[in-house]
């Protein structure tokens, strides 16, 4: 009987802040997590024609094209509910708080949060970890 490997979850990171990307990327990769980096809409569509992974953590204030943007083509892609999207931005208006509701978001972290509230909301998606 061969063992089967398990392949970690796969997120992909849409963030144009790159000191704020790796952060990010560290500690996902601490979680047990395949993290992969786009720093603009352009690079997140292009590994989303490649791959379909299991969450999306994305900026909204990308240079160029809005992170809303990007969430149109991944919803176009792969329908509405097949890809959880987290948002992570600055903004902190109630406006993109309820468009996110409308889109289906899991999840909106304002910048900047804690290591310990990526962990929640990351961990609330993909049920990684049960707790008592």
């Amino acid at each position: 009987m061969s063992e089967t490997q398990i392949l970690p979850f796969t997120v992909l990171v849409v963030e144009d802040n790159h000191d704020f990307a790796e952060n990010l990327l560290t500690t996902l990769e601490m979680m047990g997590i395949q993290a992969h980096h786009a720093d603009n809409a352009q690079d997140a569509i292009a590994f989303l024609n490649e791959h379909m992974p299991d969450l999306i953590l994305l900026d909204l204030s990308l240079r160029g094209v809005s992170g809303w943007q990007v969430l149109e083509c991944v919803q176009q892609k792969y329908g509405k509910h097949r890809v959880p999207v987290i948002v992570s931005t600055g903004k902190t208006d109630n406006m993109n708080r309820i468009v996110g509701r409308l889109q289906s978001v899991q999840s909106y972290l304002v910048k900047p949060f804690s290591t310990q509230d990526l962990f929640h909301a990351v961990n609330d998606v993909l049920e990684l970890y049960k707790f008592a």
